[in-house]
C-alpha cells in the first residue's frame, strides 16, 4: 500500500512540473504572454499600400514609421526611381497624425487600416 502511495504522489509531482515548466515555456514564447504592444510599438516598421477605395492598386506606396516619430512615404516609380517625403508622426486619442493630417487607423495582425476623414480607406500590408 505504501509503495503505491508513494508512486501515485511521484506522478502529481511530475505532472505538476510538467504543467509548471509548460506554462513557463509558453509566456516566454513571443506574442503569448507578457505585456500586449501599445499603439506606437504596433504600428513601427514598413507597411506597403494594397488596396485604396476598396480597390487593388496597381501604385507601389510604402510608409515607414520610425521610433523617432518620424516616417517616410515612398512611392517608388515604374523605372524604379523614388519620390519620397518625411514628416512627423504620432498617436493620439484613437488616431493616427502624419504632420498635420489625421487618420482613423486600426492594425489587425499585419495590416494597417487608414480611415480619412473624406471616408477614403487605405490599407496596407506589414512589409
Amino acid at each position: 500500500m505504501i509503495r503505491g502511495y508513494r508512486t501515485a504522489r511521484i506522478n502529481a509531482r511530475i505532472g505538476m512540473i510538467n504543467a509548471i515548466c509548460t506554462a513557463a515555456l509558453l509566456a516566454s514564447l513571443p506574442g503569448c504572454g507578457g505585456d500586449p504592444l501599445s499603439p506606437e510599438e504596433a504600428i513601427l516598421g514598413t507597411w506597403k499600400l494594397t488596396h485604396a477605395r476598396g480597390e487593388p492598386v496597381t501604385v507601389n506606396y510604402t510608409l515607414v514609421f520610425e521610433e523617432n516619430g518620424v516616417y517616410t512615404f515612398i512611392n517608388t516609380i515604374f523605372d524604379g526611381s523614388q519620390i519620397t517625403s518625411t514628416g512627423s508622426w504620432r498617436i493620439e486619442q484613437g488616431a493616427l497624425f502624419l504632420d498635420a493630417l489625421d487618420f482613423g487607423y486600426s492594425i489587425d495582425n499585419d495590416e494597417l487600416t487608414l480611415y480619412a476623414t473624406d471616408r477614403t480607406v487605405f490599407v496596407y500590408a506589414r512589409q
